[in-house]
């Protein structure tokens, strides 16, 4: 059974034709944010409510300035996670 950290790699190694920044971006998220919460679940076991519930870690975690992730930041690991979604899903 494949699991959502091994998907998010899978996914990431198919997203060769991004602009370096971009890719780096989502290397960052990826490694720094959702495989920490998500990774050791299967991806058929994925619910909102664990996706949810990693939202609200984060907006309680401080940065390396000891300050919370800005909404901008957890609406860009939002979008990554969305992106790698849809994909698994067939619809991008």
């Amino acid at each position: 059974m494949v699991t959502v950290g091994q998907w998010l790699d899978l996914w990431l190694e198919t997203r060769q034709s991004l602009a370096v920044s971009t890719r780096r971006l989502y290397v960052q998220h990826v490694r720094d944010y959702l495989k920490p919460y998500l990774g050791g679940i299967v991806l058929k076991d994925l619910t909102v409510g664990k996706i949810q519930a990693m939202f609200a870690a984060l907006m309680r975690m401080p940065t390396a300035r000891g300050k919370p992730l800005s909404a901008a930041t957890l609406q860009r690991i939002r979008g990554v996670l969305r992106v790698a979604l849809m994909v698994r899903s067939g619809v991008v």
